[in-house]
């Protein structure tokens, strides 16, 4: 697996991805950010005012400094240096007293069975913002489509927006329509 800094180098269709889903955020929104680097870049787009973003994203805390008209808070817990985020149960306990109007989150796995993640850890940080937040936006490259990793996340019922690289396969599109997903595309050239 690469590291999260690896990961910014295969950055085109993440970039274009992260550039829409910054289109999403309104002024005055409060915003959740997980960590992942599709999400780093809509950070970097952001150009709102008078936002509050949550976030356990070392670099999303860090971009968003730069930005004077949002107020940033950094989830406490333990600091996984691979990854450059926090997690664990001080993590979920600041969560629980967070209510947001939209959360952008990334996705290790987008299968018939929900969204999944590689480790407990993840899952639990993921599933707690999802219960947060009044509009869950996923950020996934086509690349997590079909893949069902170890802990399962939530159900696709959960899920309002999902921006994307390509159209998923029929059967995946289908899916997400019966649970009234809606499915945004990056423009091809993006």
């Amino acid at each position: 697996m690469k590291s999260y800094r690896e990961r910014l180098h295969d950055a085109d269709n993440k970039r274009a991805i992260g550039r829409i889903a910054a289109t999403l955020i309104q002024d005055g929104d409060y915003v959740l950010m997980d960590t992942a680097t599709t999400i780093q870049y809509t950070a970097e787009y952001m150009s709102t005012k008078n936002n509050v973003v949550v976030t356990n994203s070392i670099d999303i805390a860090g971009i968003l400094c730069d930005k004077p008209d949002i107020t940033t808070h950094l989830l406490g817990g333990e600091l996984n240096a691979w990854h450059r985020n926090v997690f664990g149960p001080r993590t979920l306990d600041m969560l629980s007293d967070i209510k947001v109007n939209k959360l952008i989150v990334g996705a290790c796995g987008i299968s018939s069975d929900g969204l999944s993640a590689p480790s407990v850890d993840e899952a639990y940080v993921k599933l707690e913002m999802i219960k947060r937040a009044d509009q869950v936006i996923v950020l996934a490259d086509a690349s997590k489509f079909g893949k069902s990793l170890f802990h399962r996340i939530c159900d696709l019922g959960q899920i309002h927006v999902l921006i994307t690289d390509q159209e998923p396969d029929r059967k995946m599109k289908d899916i997400l329509i019966t649970h009234q997903v809606e499915i945004m595309v990056i423009p091809a050239g993006s």
